[in-house]
């Protein structure tokens, strides 16, 4: 986009150089916690962030997508998590 080659991009925040373009959101997409059936946070419509810092937590791999999110989310909640390639 800064050579003009491009008028629009799909990207993922967090996004260096953010303030030089517009940005929009485009789809507002569900991040779902996958938990054995009898956990006692699976009985519940939604997994309030702190109840996921007492659980050790798997992240994606470093290539997947999502892996800046979850990890922005693991801080948030103090949660303890490891990697697994």
């Amino acid at each position: 986009m800064r050579c003009g080659d491009l008028d629009c991009a799909l990207v993922s925040p967090p996004l260096r150089a953010a303030e030089e373009w517009g940005m929009a959101p485009l789809l507002e997409d569900e991040l779902l916690a996958t938990l054995p059936v009898g956990h006692v946070l699976a009985k519940e419509d939604t997994v309030p962030l702190a109840g996921l810092a007492a659980e050790p937590l798997v992240l994606m791999k470093e290539a997947h997508c999502l892996r800046g999110q979850a990890l922005q989310l693991c801080r948030k909640a103090r949660a303890r998590y490891e990697y697994r390639d």
